[in-house]
C-alpha cells in the first residue's frame, strides 16, 4: 500500500470550521490533532470536488522545489500548491493542511509561470534517488515514462487549482 495526496475543494467556512476545531483541542507534546476525519467530513457535508496525485506527490514537489516534502519551504508557492501553507497537523500518522481561497490565485499563477519542460529536461532520477524521493522508484523505473507521469501530476494539479481559483474556493490538502 502507498502513500497518496488528496486534494478536496473547501470554502472558507469549511476551512474556519477545521481552525476552530484545532483550537478548541489541546494535543500534548506526543499527540496531534485528529484530522483523520477532515476530508470524509468536507465530502459528506458538501459535495466537493477531488483531485489525487497518487504516487506522485513527492516527485512533484521535488521536480518544482528541487527538494522533497519532508523540507516544505515556508512562503514558497510552488511548495504550497502540493503541500499547502498551513498545517492542521503535521505529526503523528496524519497530514491534513490546506490553501485558503485567497491563495489560490497565487499558487495558480507560480504554476503558469513555472517552466515545466525546462524542469523535465533536466530531470535527473539520480538526484530524486539522492534526495530519498517517495516512492523509490527513481532508479527502477524507465526515465521517459517516469518524466510522462510527472508531467501528468502537474497538469492534474494545475488545472484543479485552475477550476478552485474560478469557484473561489480553498483546498484541503492531506496524505494518507
Amino acid at each position: 500500500m502507498g502513500m497518496y495526496m488528496s486534494y478536496k475543494e473547501a470554502d472558507r467556512a469549511a476551512i474556519e470550521q477545521m481552525i476552530s476545531r484545532c483550537g478548541e483541542e489541546s494535543p500534548s507534546e506526543n499527540d496531534f490533532y485528529d484530522t483523520s476525519d477532515f476530508p470524509e467530513v468536507l465530502e459528506v457535508k458538501e459535495k466537493c470536488e477531488t483531485c489525487y496525485l497518487d504516487k506522485m506527490w513527492d516527485g512533484l514537489h521535488c521536480l518544482l522545489t528541487g527538494v522533497s516534502t519532508c523540507a516544505p519551504m515556508k512562503d514558497n508557492l510552488l511548495s504550497e500548491a502540493v503541500v499547502g501553507g498551513d498545517a492542521f497537523s503535521d505529526r503523528g500518522v496524519y497530514f491534513v493542511s490546506y490553501i485558503s481561497p485567497e491563495r489560490m490565485p497565487q499558487i495558480l499563477a507560480a504554476l503558469n509561470a513555472f517552466d515545466l519542460e525546462g524542469a523535465l529536461s533536466a530531470f535527473s532520477p539520480e538526484h530524486f534517488s539522492q534526495e530519498k524521493i517517495y516512492p523509490r522508484i527513481w532508479l527502477r523505473d524507465d526515465k521517459e515514462e517516469l518524466k510522462q507521469e510527472l508531467r501528468a501530476a502537474f497538469q492534474i494539479l494545475r488545472d484543479f487549482y485552475d477550476q478552485m481559483a474560478k469557484k473561489n474556493k480553498g483546498v484541503i490538502i492531506s496524505l494518507y
